[in-house]
């Protein structure tokens, strides 16, 4: 007689309720963000904390070596002034320092250091449509796949990246101020954690803890009708397994047959197949989980001792009680 194991069907069914969470994530973020407070947690420690020094603004690679640049420049021409007050010539300033004399003229002639004008960056495609991107963007229209498109019959040549790339601040602006305040100290649980939650098979722990995963799943179930119609088809399955009963399996498939959950349709048709081992595994006392932890502990004598022994020890770790 075949068994079905109790453990992988639970495991199972858990993974078809994590794919359900993954194709609902906007509701698992918007229940975290109503329910999870957003300031930071009281600080249990009895003496004020140390202030925090003066934040130093980081300056890129490139600013330094652009300023070291600079400062070279300006040694030299305040050097040029200097050896032009001491009597030196003009081609004795160029040949010391390596410098063209024209170069030394200017310097001379120009009565104070003179300073780089900044590089200018040449107007491109899409700045004589600037206005109208702008406007349209304010006007609601996000899309920089419709932005292109109407300033392609407005006569713009140029391709769909360089509108992506001009209206990419302008995005980026809009998603900081759609954003909640305080996101950084609110955690989204992931679609594994919320399956756990969902099923009631998290680990045990305390009052409180567990208090705030049934007050999660509740506000999740009445914000997402899909996700409270799963939880209350899978719950009958969990009993089924821990009560080991099975006088409602086959009013359970039907459920599932008319539900609109596709995931766990999914997860019912791979049951049915194999129906008379979960029959099984739900009413017998025998269990799988033997011959599971075996060959758990037959995979570990594998990956430690594979090529790196001879036949009797490894008979002998094999044959030897756990």
């Amino acid at each position: 007689m075949q068994v079905a194991d109790r453990w992988h069907l639970l495991k199972n069914l858990r993974e078809a309720i994590e794919r359900l969470l993954a194709r609902h994530h906007c509701e698992l973020k918007a229940v975290s963000h109503a329910l999870i407070p957003t300031s930071p947690p009281p600080s249990r420690l009895t003496t004020p904390p140390a202030p925090a020094p003066a934040l130093v603004p980081s300056v890129s690679r490139r600013a330094r070596l652009r300023e070291a640049r600079r400062q070279h420049r300006r040694e030299r021409y305040e050097q040029v002034l200097a050896w032009h007050q001491q009597g030196k010539s003009v081609s004795f300033i160029a040949h010391e320092l390596r410098m063209c004399r024209g170069t030394v003229r200017r310097h001379l002639r120009a009565g104070q250091f003179r300073e780089r004008a900044p590089r200018t960056v040449p107007p491109g495609k899409l700045a004589p449509f600037h206005a109208f991107l702008k406007s349209r963007w304010e006007a609601g229209c996000h899309s920089a796949a419709a932005l292109w498109r109407e300033l392609k019959a407005q006569g713009f040549s140029g391709s769909p990246i360089l509108v992506r790339r001009a209206v990419q601040p302008w995005r980026t602006e809009l998603a900081a101020a759609q954003a909640p305040e305080d996101t950084a100290h609110i955690q989204v649980p992931s679609p594994s954690r919320a399956s756990w939650w969902l099923l009631a098979l998290a680990p045990e722990s305390d009052t409180q803890t567990q208090a705030a995963h049934q007050r999660f799943v509740k506000a999740l179930a009445e914000h997402c009708p899909d996700l409270a119609t799963a939880q209350t088809l899978a719950m009958p399955f969990v009993d089924m397994i821990r009560h080991h009963q099975a006088d409602q399996f086959d009013h359970w498939l039907t459920q599932i047959h008319h539900s609109d959950v596709p995931e766990l349709q999914g997860f019912a048709r791979g049951v049915l197949n194999d129906k008379a081992a979960v029959i099984a595994g739900l009413t017998s006392p025998w269990s799988s989980g033997q011959v599971e932890g075996q060959v758990n502990r037959l995979k570990g004598l594998k990956r430690e001792m594979y090529g790196r022994a001879s036949f009797p020890l490894l008979k002998a770790r094999v044959l030897h009680p756990p």
